[in-house]
């Protein structure tokens, strides 16, 4: 057993996985296996970065744990944040559309089903969650069975699309990318310990506007976002895959007509009055669909 203790900050989620890693290369950990344990760590402690200590700030413990017969590996998250127990929260309904289903839940509910079992538990001051991962995969761990989940990608195709994903951005989209970038460098000269997070290959900033936007591979999101930040996150990278298919085109065809749906006074109002989702204009229809089909999570449909 061994554990680390660090900020409970975005910035710490690579040093945290690197942790984690290192035990699963002691243990041979299978692809697909560590593929699964890796989301799930990313998905619990950016939780804890985001929630647990807000508007403060605060430390995790991480402990990773290796059990025999059956061989396992157990990570367990502590902090000293607010009192949460995120396995009450009731499970979304997945045979829902996106637009249907309620907000949040996801992230939580995917940990779940990929793990062979989640515990969490409240003593002496602290949040104790534990994820457990079978490594013998013929003890027939791993997880419940299900058809409706989304189709995972080999560990290899997820390896190597962050790298694509940024060489295409570089060059197909330069124009915006290289925006996107210009205004990344100013922000974080403005703030240089302002929230950021790597995303599939995008970089995801906070801004203190109420909108969020994406240019290119860099996406910026409202720091006044809450329950939707994840779903917003999702939708604002459907925005990034069009630059990879569009180019030069994405900003006449998506970027210029998706300001003005979203920022016009004139397109607001009409909204409000016809009660009109953001979402239903072709240019964030588009994003959403792609994002989800992409990452097999749920876009903001707001």
């Amino acid at each position: 057993m061994s554990e680390i203790t660090l900020d409970a900050t975005v910035e710490n989620l690579d040093e945290v996985l690197s942790f984690v890693g290192d035990h699963l290369d002691g243990v041979l950990c299978p692809p697909k296996i560590r593929m699964q344990i890796d989301l799930a760590v990313e998905e619990l402690f950016v939780n804890i970065a985001h929630y647990a200590y807000r508007p403060e700030t605060g430390s995790a413990t991480i402990r990773v744990e290796r059990k025999e017969s059956p061989l396992r590996i157990e990570v367990t998250f502590m902090d000293r944040g607010v009192p949460y127990d995120p396995l009450k929260k009731a499970d979304p309904d997945v045979s829902l559309s996106a637009a249907e289903r309620q907000i949040g839940g996801l992230g939580i509910y995917m940990v779940k089903q990929s793990m062979d079992d989640v515990r969490y538990e409240y003593r002496d001051g602290q949040n104790i969650l534990t994820i457990v991962k079978n490594l013998d995969t013929g003890s027939g761990g791993g997880g419940p069975k299900k058809t409706d989940q989304p189709k995972e990608e080999t560990p290899e195709k997820n390896r190597a699309f962050p790298l694509f994903f940024a060489f295409v951005q570089w060059t197909w989209g330069l124009l915006q990318t290289f925006a996107g970038a210009l205004l990344s460098v100013f922000l974080l000269l403005k703030d240089p310990k302002r929230q950021r997070v790597f995303f599939h290959g995008a970089v995801a900033l906070d801004w203190n506007l109420k909108g969020s936007m994406s240019l290119g591979m860099f996406l910026f999101l409202s720091s006044f976002l809450k329950d939707d930040r994840e779903r917003v996150l999702v939708h604002e990278y459907g925005h990034s895959l069009q630059s990879m298919i569009l180019g030069p085109a994405y900003l006449p065809v998506i970027g210029l007509p998706s300001l003005l749906w979203t920022n016009l006074k004139s397109q607001q109002k009409k909204r409000r009055e016809r009660q009109i989702p953001v979402t239903s204009f072709y240019t964030e229809k588009w994003a959403g669909h792609a994002a989800e089909k992409k990452l097999g999570m749920a876009a903001f449909w707001g």
